[in-house]
């Protein structure tokens, strides 16, 4: 069969022989369709599956395609369409590799853009979960360009399509098992900074947070994915904000656990730079209130702390000659 091709190839690259050899590949594969051969076995015939990761650049795919078409028209329901053979014997990953590498191609472009359309079609008819589609895109290796990356909003509106029929998937715990949560927060960050990425990354960033919510991350954690800790002195310059409303809105859910901020910001922060913090901030009309409120926390939390001093130390429970009890000499020097 190998040698029939060979032959049938050269004749069609001859002028004088081309149209004879056109005839004779139109019978051959008339003939295979009337005797029902299907597309994997013409697959086979025409040694397609020796052309490895340069397969559509082999002659004769267009050809094996057309045909895989035409089977399926003759043959309703058959499993033998060209995606699910191509997928038998590549592979998932590797076929969507190869597609990848054929769309940046321009004489592969278009017919690898058509087979990976078949390819997510294919994914979504046999509940490929998105967490499988995300590194077979190559999404797990987009880096900090991540939302750029060409094949990011095709795997978003896989993902959306497949939790519209299936128990859904969280697009963003999906993204943050290959990057993590701190990594995936700094590309959604410098996303929204950008004109084309800025919309789905604004999305995205509201999805992260209330995934956090959802299963109840904690302040600290927020803090740190947020870079807050790398801010230095210019905190109120950065989406402290949105790590303010993280806690409020954590406060709210779990109001027997409530956490202040400022009890967070004494473990991020030594007093005298906490202290050069809040003062450079009341300076800044939008900052204003919510430095009065932190103010008032500290004071809080200064008491519940002497509070705690003068109990362990016993002062409360003494009645007479407290002015001169060694106790309170040590309270004072605390």
């Amino acid at each position: 069969m190998a040698v029939a091709e060979d032959a049938r190839n050269a004749a069609q690259k001859n002028p004088d022989t081309r149209a004879l050899a056109t005839d004779l590949q139109t019978r051959q594969l008339q003939y295979w369709l009337d005797t029902k051969k299907t597309p994997t076995h013409v697959f086979k015939l025409l040694e397609l599956g020796k052309a490895g990761d340069n397969l559509l650049e082999n002659p004769l795919v267009m050809t094996w395609l057309k045909y895989a078409a035409d089977f399926k028209k003759n043959v309703p329901g058959t499993a033998e369409d060209s995606i699910r053979v191509l997928t038998r014997h590549y592979g998932d990953e590797a076929l969507s590799k190869i597609l990848l590498e054929a769309k940046v191609t321009p004489s592969t472009a278009s017919v690898a853009s058509k087979l990976q359309g078949e390819q997510i079609q294919h994914w979504l008819d046999i509940r490929k979960s998105p967490r499988f589609v995300f590194k077979f895109l190559t999404l797990d290796k987009a880096g900090d360009k991540l939302l750029e990356n060409p094949h990011f909003a095709t795997w978003v509106s896989n993902a959306d399509d497949f939790n519209l029929k299936n128990r859904p998937i969280a697009r963003i715990s999906v993204m943050a098992s290959s990057y993590g949560d701190e990594k995936l927060t700094t590309i959604l960050l410098d996303a929204m900074k950008t004109s084309g990425t800025s919309n789905l990354a604004s999305k995205l960033h509201q999805e992260q947070f209330e995934h956090w919510l959802s299963i109840q991350k904690s302040p600290e954690e927020i803090f740190k994915f947020l870079s807050l800790v790398k801010t230095g002195d210019d905190l109120f310059d950065n989406p402290f904000k949105t790590w303010v409303k993280y806690v409020d809105d954590l406060n709210k859910a779990n109001p027997d656990k409530k956490t202040t901020l400022m009890s967070v910001l004494a473990t991020q922060y030594d007093s005298e730079r906490l202290v050069k913090v809040l003062e450079s901030a009341k300076n800044v009309p939008s900052s204003a209130k919510l430095v009065k409120r932190l103010e008032l926390e500290q004071k809080v939390l200064l008491k519940e702390a002497l509070d705690d001093v003068f109990k362990r130390l016993g002062l409360y429970t003494i009645e007479n000659g407290m002015l001169s009890s060694p106790q309170l000499k040590t309270f004072l020097t605390t």
